[in-house]
């Protein structure tokens, strides 16, 4: 009905000749047109999170930072694509079977190509052709033993409290945490420049494993009527499956195990797979237990925490931590404010 409807119709009849007749029509016409120097500016890989580079080696500098950046050899099809243009139409290019990899049409956004090889993407008028060239990249990876006290947020809201920025090592402030920890929680958490690794790590449907050490004792409203209790059926519980009332379905532990076991209280290990907010402290409350202390000591097959430091470090009394930046340490035996980078 009107210009709009036709334009429509219009843009859906190309659409429909890319993805079917035409498509050898397209590859015949690639090979026969001259490319045309369309390569990318050097200012264009500068977009926020398209293309990072190393201040410390730039300028010459022997920062710490440096040992946490590592030169990716590939990056994934829409974010080359979208240097030019916007995500969004980026994702349309592809759709409509207008971007070649290496003289083949890509059938996945997500694809990843390297430096070795050539995207081309069609013009809307079917004459001419550009080739985009694939931006190097460089993105920092490191862990972090977070201290209690410490916030996971870049802004401070509360005067004098340390925030998770102030343990950055110097050259590394583009970074941003991969999930958080509250502020009473301690343990290993992720720092990355790179946007694709923290979204794939944090969406519910990769089910990262997480590990805790859990020092817990009995509710309030139960300590005086009944006493402490770490059995099996309680164990069971917790691997059945309880409910949070978040209207979310049960939150399962993977695995629970009793480190130890005493008359005010016990130390407990679980692995949950899933995130939500303050998952672990939420279950152990709906089984009759409060959870004293939280350190998390392993993310997927990331370590860094050995589980019997970790427990000897729960039985002694919290200290809430300094403003002062993480220092470099042990990949597999960290400390409390120290970082190490990813292998």
């Amino acid at each position: 009905h009107g210009r709009r409807g036709r334009l429509a119709i219009r843009r859906l009849g190309s659409i429909a000749e890319t993805n079917g007749m035409r498509s050898s029509e397209m590859e015949t016409r690639m090979k026969a047109m001259p490319a045309l120097a369309g390569k990318l500016p050097s200012e264009r890989c500068e977009k926020p999170g398209a293309c990072r580079s190393l201040r410390s080696q730039q300028s010459g500098s022997s920062s710490p930072v440096q040992t946490l950046a590592k030169p990716i050899a590939a990056v994934p099809l829409l974010r080359c694509v979208a240097l030019l243009r916007s995500v969004r139409s980026a994702r349309r290019l592809v759709a409509q079977n207008r971007v070649y990899i290496n003289g083949q049409r890509a059938q996945d956004e997500h694809a990843m190509v390297g430096n070795a090889d050539t995207v081309t993407i069609l013009q809307k008028s079917r004459t001419s052709i550009t080739h985009v060239e694939v931006p190097p990249r460089c993105e920092y990876y490191f862990k972090v033993y977070k201290p209690y006290g410490v916030i996971c947020s870049h802004a401070r809201d509360v005067p004098d409290a340390p925030i998770v920025s102030d343990l950055y090592p110097p050259g590394a402030e583009e970074c941003h945490n991969v999930g958080r920890l509250d502020r009473n929680s301690e343990g290993l958490l992720l720092f990355t420049s790179d946007g694709f690794f923290t979204r794939s790590a944090s969406m519910p449907e990769t089910h990262v494993e997480k590990e805790y050490m859990a020092k817990v004792s009995m509710l309030e409203d139960d300590e005086k009527s009944v006493p402490f209790q770490c059995g099996d059926q309680i164990l069971r519980r917790l691997l059945d499956g309880v409910d949070l009332g978040d209207g979310k379905g049960l939150a399962i532990a993977q695995s629970v195990e009793v480190m130890s076991c005493a008359a005010t209280g016990a130390t407990l290990r679980l692995v949950v797979s899933s995130g939500r907010y303050h998952l672990v402290r939420r279950m152990l409350a709906a089984v009759g237990y409060r959870c004293d202390r939280l350190l998390r000591t392993r993310i997927g097959g990331i370590v860094g925490i050995p589980r019997a430091k970790a427990e000897e470090h729960l039985a002694a009394p919290a200290e809430e931590s300094t403003r002062a930046p993480a220092q470099l340490g042990d990949p597999m035996d960290l400390q409390p404010g120290q970082y190490a980078p990813l292998a």
